[in-house]
């Protein structure tokens, strides 16, 4: 579901009860994520926390200028929308890349045999 960093210690209190009552508290839970996430909907900004340290910001996305391809990979959490409207500048195109030590073959596999 995606929502235990979103409600950070609630959720751990519904895992270790057991019965009607964690299905109780769950169903609570997810009621209280559909009205914040509609809130966002409206254009309310959401912080999330953990332990109650704010770790992340939930904020209305522009959909008006994002393809629906794009869209769907924002919403899955795969891409982030830039943060600017302003066009990349000239150098980012045209500047050499930094030079690394790093094989990023390497790095690449041991990414993969970590999973």
């Amino acid at each position: 579901m995606g929502y235990n960093v979103y409600k950070d210690d609630k959720l751990a209190r519904v895992s270790e009860m057991r019965g009607q009552n964690a299905s109780r508290e769950h169903r609570r839970l997810e009621e209280e994520v559909r009205r914040d996430f509609a809130a966002v909907r409206r254009g309310e900004e959401l912080v999330v926390t953990d332990r109650g340290k704010p770790v992340a910001r939930i904020v209305p996305l522009d959909t008006d200028d994002v393809e629906p391809e794009l869209a769907e990979l924002i919403a899955l959490g795969m891409v982030r929308p830039r943060k600017t409207r302003e066009p990349l500048p000239k150098s980012f195109w045209t500047d050499p890349l930094a030079e690394t030590t790093i094989d990023l073959t390497e790095l690449i596999r041991e990414d993969r045999d970590a999973r």
